[in-house]
């Protein structure tokens, strides 16, 4: 037999939950206030990638800093989302930049340099003592792998090269170890970056396979983005990785299925080779077997 509280009782317990939940509520409230006046405070402040354009920063504020950017190209790929602009100069170059924002805020920026309408080559000496001119000496510099690396803050710059100036160079502003940290809840093992560079080119982004390849490789052949995206965007059906294990040496072996442009059906396997290079698990090389 249960006793019923007294009405009175009863108004009372009513009265103190309701403004129990009130009071969280405006608690709630005051938080999300106080954590977007953060996020305002810190994209004005934030310090800057490269020519305006700040870490924190919103798509928006990004298309205000760069007028360029209204006749940008917008690529989305899960929660990553990638804007790019180009008709810029950097370094005395021609220049195109891929500004990557992560949740909406900006993360990180990529230039791509390319010659002049001449054809005249890039000086990538005279780029490197402009970096250096700014951020100081290089904290890491290999003229034999075409890369150097300079750091002020908490961001990383680094200057990507092949050994022939005349091609295109790269220059990549970003967080320092935010390009180098696996996936959330993920270890950075050969497996996870083969699964990883797959999953790019199932969804035909060339850009952010490249990434996942040694630096000497993703500026021309086919492992560049420009190779990979030109093959894997154009397959009347997507490549499938349908197996993938690893092996001896940091090896990954890898059987999958698509669909070329012209219908010819392809059931391919192949060897991926990963090394570590600067502190990041890469793919070097892809021996493919069945012709495809």
């Amino acid at each position: 037999m249960t006793t019923e509280p007294a009405p009175a009782l009863s108004v009372a317990v009513r009265r103190v939950r309701k403004g129990l939940v009130m009071l969280v509520r405006a608690a709630t409230l005051v938080a999300m206030v106080l954590a977007a006046s953060l996020w305002n405070v810190s994209s004005a402040t934030a310090q800057e990638l490269w020519n305006g354009a700040r870490l924190g920063m919103t798509p928006a504020e990004v298309e205000a800093t760069f007028p360029q950017a209204a006749h940008g190209q917008w690529m989305v790929s899960g929660d990553d989302t990638r804007l790019r602009v180009g008709a810029l100069r950097a370094g005395g170059h021609d220049a195109t930049a891929f500004f990557e924002f992560r949740g909406e805020r900006l993360s990180a920026v990529e230039l791509e340099l390319a010659p002049g309408a001449g054809g005249g080559p890039i000086d990538t000496a005279g780029i490197t003592r402009q970096m250096s001119a700014k951020y100081g000496p290089p904290t890491d510099c290999d003229q034999g792998e075409g890369k150097c690396e300079w750091r002020a803050g908490e961001v990383d710059m680094t200057l990507i090269h092949t050994r022939d100036p005349a091609e295109r160079v790269e220059i990549l502003y970003d967080v320092f170890g935010a390009l180098r940290a696996p996936a959330a809840g993920r270890a950075m093992t050969p497996l996870a970056v083969v699964q990883a560079f797959y999953g790019a080119l199932a969804a035909g982004d060339g850009e952010r396979a490249s990434r996942l390849v040694v630096p000497g490789k993703r500026l021309g052949g086919p492992l560049s983005a420009e190779a990979l995206t030109g093959f894997y965007s154009t397959l009347a059906e997507p490549i499938r990785l349908t197996a993938a294990w690893p092996h001896s040496g940091g090896s990954v072996a890898v059987r999958y299925l698509f669909t070329a442009a012209g219908g010819r059906f392809c059931d391919g396997a192949a060897d991926v080779r990963t090394v570590w290079a600067d502190d990041q698990l890469l793919i070097e090389a892809i021996h493919a077997y069945s012709g495809c």
